[in-house]
């Protein structure tokens, strides 16, 4: 096994995805400015949890564009912006409209724009496998709609329908449907209007190959559809046509390397070899060890901030780019959903 890498490897059209740290954010989590809100909001220092909202909104997120900058992030990844009941929005209701909780369209594409102007670049995060169950077409399938009914997989004639991961709140898509392909095509080509760079796509390997097949030929002439990167967990496989995957193992393994001393330095290189040929082009790989589906950094490294700055540090330095959660830079700290997903300081001058 071997790597081989070009010292003068020519540039192409993902440069602006390689420059720099990806940097996630939880939108309700990360920073709120004033404007009038619908929900009732707990205190941003507040504990979270599954149902609170803390009221985090777009631009809260375009007031810190300065701290991106001097953290050296060249692209920030939002978590769904799009409306939902959820204060995670992995529940779609509405493909078409910011949540209101977050802003206006206006509002992104004044991000977007703000953002270009310092060389940073915006990518969304788009859940195709699955809708949430106030989608309107879910509604009129539950009410016998043959038409809605065809947009999700029910059993036969009952109202028994897949779901991702076993939650009736989630009905599974029917990829099988043509205008399923077409509402996902109108989605991506709607949302490139405002610049955005690429997209996250939401559990990729649930959703058959030949639909990203088709939807990627009819959002071939888009900006965001250079990049695409497939959320991945334990297999690659899937994601040959997909530019970049999220690589979780890099998290196992520099916490083994580091805070758990399960690995040495040649088990961490032999890894680093696999993930590179696995891909076509390494330079591409979302190097995570963090995310909104994890327990914190710190919390890992159990408060040992010397181990966190040492994974934070040798996670730049691994081939590809190197994924940035939201606050893991300062130490915050929390189990797994919800403890990940606590609000960024206001004490901090970001």
């Amino acid at each position: 096994m071997s790597i081989e890498i070009s010292p003068t490897a020519p540039k192409d059209s993902l440069d602006w995805f390689r420059s720099g740290t990806l940097y996630q954010i939880f939108p309700d989590r990360f920073s709120r400015s004033d404007h009038a809100v619908q929900k009732d909001l707990v205190p941003w220092e507040a504990r979270p949890n599954r149902e609170n909202f803390f009221g985090g909104n777009i631009q809260g997120i375009a007031s810190k564009l300065s701290y991106f900058k001097k953290l050296g992030v060249s692209n920030i990844y939002l978590n769904p912006i799009f409306t939902a009941p959820s204060n995670h929005r992995y529940d779609t209701s509405n493909y078409f409209q910011i949540d209101p909780l977050l802003g206006e369209r206006s509002d992104l594409e004044k991000l977007v724009a703000e953002a270009e102007a310092k060389s940073i670049g915006v990518i969304l995060d788009g859940v195709f496998n699955h809708v949430g169950d106030q989608f309107p077409e879910f509604q009129r399938a539950l009410s016998g709609d043959p038409g809605a009914r065809a947009f999700f997989d029910f059993v036969n004639d009952t109202d028994v329908y897949q779901t991702c991961g076993g939650a009736n709140f989630l009905p599974k898509l029917n990829h099988s449907n043509p205008e399923v392909l077409q509402l996902v095509a109108d989605v991506m080509r709607f949302w490139d209007r405002t610049g955005i760079k690429g997209w996250r796509l939401d559990v990729p390997w649930k959703v058959p190959e030949r639909f990203w097949q088709f939807l990627r030929t009819a959002v071939a002439d888009t900006q965001s559809s250079a990049l695409w990167i497939a959320e991945a967990w334990q297999q690659w496989g899937f994601a040959d046509d997909f530019e970049s995957v999220t690589n979780y193992f890099s998290r196992t393994r520099l916490l083994d390397f580091v805070v758990r001393h399960d690995a040495d330095a040649e088990d961490l290189v032999i890894d680093i070899a696999q993930w590179c040929n696995l891909r076509r082009d390494p330079s591409l790989i979302t190097n995570a060890i963090g995310s909104h589906d994890t327990s914190r950094l710190m919390t890992e490294c159990k408060d040992d901030s010397e181990s966190a700055l040492m994974i934070l540090a040798l996670n730049q330095f691994l081939p590809g780019v190197p994924l940035l959660y939201y606050g893991d830079e300062i130490g915050l700290e929390g189990e797994n959903d919800p403890g990940c997903r606590a609000t960024m300081p206001k004490t901090l001058n970001l």
